[in-house]
């Protein structure tokens, strides 16, 4: 017993004089060094409403001290291990930026770092109203659709009864609001009281929309036009509507009115029985429109009233620069231009009937809103005076395009007027260029503006004029010569004649012999007679 207490008596001392004193007789000072937070990590940084994420943290203490932990957030809730390293927090039900402290204790220091979470509101679908009621005449009704989150919905039409259109019946809903167009189709069921819904599907939730819709049994025929709007686009040259009898009795119908552009309707009249339906077909005549958007209706009548469809379409094909072209026996060519106006590549081709016009190229390949040059030319010769006419065809499968050709020949003369004095053997001559109008089968020629001067001597000269016929001629002329001589006070003239003059080219002359004496001046006047204009 002795022995034990005089060890423990020996331990306290050496302790006593290790630790119980410093140097100066001071009680030790113990250094404690904080916990350290290396980092936090969090599943997500981004989560929707109602979601969970993990946050952990890292942290040492460099004395080996045990560490304590203990999370708070601004908003959401801790399922577990608030108290600990790993803690699973759920987020709140709005839109948030949630911000974590983690705070890490040696139960003598402690050290805070903090965190942010965005919290986004997950997609959901609202419908707006969730009932119809279309009673027993609406037809139609909107429904609004909304995302009330954050990020685009998907959507689409899950289930409806066979007597309910949607329009459209699926898509993506971002921030703005998508109105649905419902439409129910009476013609498809008989008489009765109807409810019925519509599912919606989504990414997260399914509405429903409950529909009623009442019909009555009518006591005589009653005509029902189904669909109520025809669109061929682009391609369609035939669609179909249906006519029903919503009544009962014998529906007697037939077609009173349709855009021209339709170029049948078959049938076009009929006869049909209660609650039974026909066919109708549509067909429009797309060669006779040109590019653009048309729009029309067809109206039925019938014993059981009145009823209309309305129909559009959308032409592509070609387009000319002119509409009419006209040509003389001098200008022998013009330009057009054709234009595939429309998005298909399109081939073309021209037509037209008479002989005396020409195409080039005679047809080709446009592709979409491409242009090409057409050059178009009449043949002058071998042709006999007078006004021709014809019709250029720029046909493609999609249109024709058309333009009006005219053709005015008519010959030219061309010619010296000349005066030649003998004794000094002089000549001077001035050239005219003129062509033939039509007058009662005579054709006057006048030279207005071209005067001749001559400085005549005494002694005989001669007057005449020289001429080319130009063009083929293939009928009998008499030309008359006129010359008015003003010196003599515009009662001295000179007149001659050429007459049947016929054939091809040719040049003749007619000179007269006239005695003038001093300066004189005249001018000329040609009347040509054809003989079979």
């Amino acid at each position: 017993m002795n022995k034990i207490k005089i060890l423990f008596t020996s331990i306290l001392f050496l302790l006593t004089v290790n630790y119980g004193c410093t140097d100066r007789g001071e009680p030790p000072i113990f250094k404690n060094n904080p916990p350290r937070i290396t980092g936090i990590f969090v599943t997500d940084d981004t989560v929707f409403s109602g979601d969970t994420s993990r946050l952990n943290c890292y942290a040492t203490d460099d004395d080996n001290n045990p560490l304590y932990y203990i999370w708070t957030a601004s908003e959401g809730e801790f399922l577990e291990g608030k108290y600990s390293p790993s803690a699973l927090w759920m987020a709140p039900q709005n839109r948030s930026l949630v911000e974590f402290i983690v705070t890490v204790t040696d139960n003598i220091d402690k050290t805070s770092k903090n965190t942010f979470i965005s919290v986004i509101l997950k997609p959901f679908l609202k419908i707006s109203p969730t009932n119809l009621d279309f009673g027993e005449n609406s037809s139609t009704a909107s429904v609004s659709l909304q995302n009330l989150g954050d990020v685009p919905l998907n959507w689409s039409i899950k289930e409806k009864p066979l007597w309910v259109n949607c329009t459209p019946d699926k898509g993506i809903i971002s921030s703005t609001t998508v109105y649905l167009t419902v439409e129910v189709l009476r013609e498809l069921v008989g008489a009765g009281e109807f409810v019925d819904s519509i599912v919606f599907q989504s990414d997260v939730n399914s509405p429903v929309l409950i529909i009623k819709m009442k019909k009555e049994q009518y006591a005589k025929p009653k005509l029902k036009i189904f669909p109520k709007n025809l669109d061929f686009g682009l391609e369609e040259d035939s669609l179909a509507v249906f006519i029903k009898n919503e009544g009962t009795g014998i529906l007697e119908w037939f077609i009173a009115k349709s855009p021209i552009w339709v170029l049948r309707i078959h049938p076009a009249n009929g006869e049909i029985e209660s609650l039974e339906n026909d066919s109708v077909s549509i067909i429009i005549n797309r060669q006779s429109l040109n590019p653009g958007e048309y729009t029309g209706k067809i109206e039925f009548d019938s014993n059981g009233g009145t009823d209309t469809v309305t129909i559009s379409a959308q032409q592509t094909g070609i387009e000319l620069s002119h509409n009419e072209l006209f040509f003389t026996d001098r200008d022998t060519f013009a330009g057009i231009t054709v234009a595939n106006k429309g998005p298909l590549t399109l081939n073309w081709t021209s037509r037209w009937k008479s002989t005396w016009l020409f195409v080039e190229p005679l047809s080709g390949v446009l592709n979409p809103y491409q242009s090409q040059n057409i050059n178009v030319y009449v043949r002058t010769f071998a042709y006999k005076w007078g006004d021709y006419k014809d019709v250029l065809n720029i046909e493609t499968e999609k249109n024709v395009a058309s333009v009006k050709v005219n053709f005015k020949n008519r010959r030219l003369v061309e010619g010296i007027w000349w005066a030649k004095t003998v004794s000094g053997n002089r000549l001077e001559q001035m050239y005219f260029s003129v062509a033939l109008d039509a007058s009662n089968n005579k054709y006057v020629v006048k030279d207005p503006g071209i005067w001749m001067f001559l400085s005549c001597s005494s002694g005989t000269e001669k007057w005449g004029v020289s001429f080319n016929i130009t063009e083929f001629v293939t009928d009998d002329m008499t030309f008359h010569f006129n010359l008015n001589d003003p010196s003599r006070n515009g009662t001295g003239y000179i007149d001659g004649y050429f007459t049947e003059v016929d054939g091809a080219y040719g040049t003749w002359s007619y000179q007269m012999d006239v005695p003038m004496v001093g300066r004189c001046r005249g001018s000329g006047e040609w009347i040509v007679e054809i003989a079979t204009p």
